[in-house]
């Protein structure tokens, strides 16, 4: 039982300690925030390949 305890607490550690770097690099924005900057982006790129620029 110690194994198991000790692998699930490095699991979550494993998990953890990426997403919080992650979240810190992106001056901490949720998850619907990056998902909306990610769509806006992509929404740009697609104009400026088709021509088209909105201000």
């Amino acid at each position: 039982m110690t194994a198991l305890g000790t692998s699930v607490g490095v699991g979550v550690d494993a998990a953890f300690l990426p997403a919080r770097r992650l979240k810190r690099g992106t001056f901490g924005p949720e998850l619907e925030e990056v998902a909306g900057m990610r769509q806006n982006r992509e929404t740009v790129l697609h104009r400026l390949r088709e021509g088209v620029v909105g201000l």
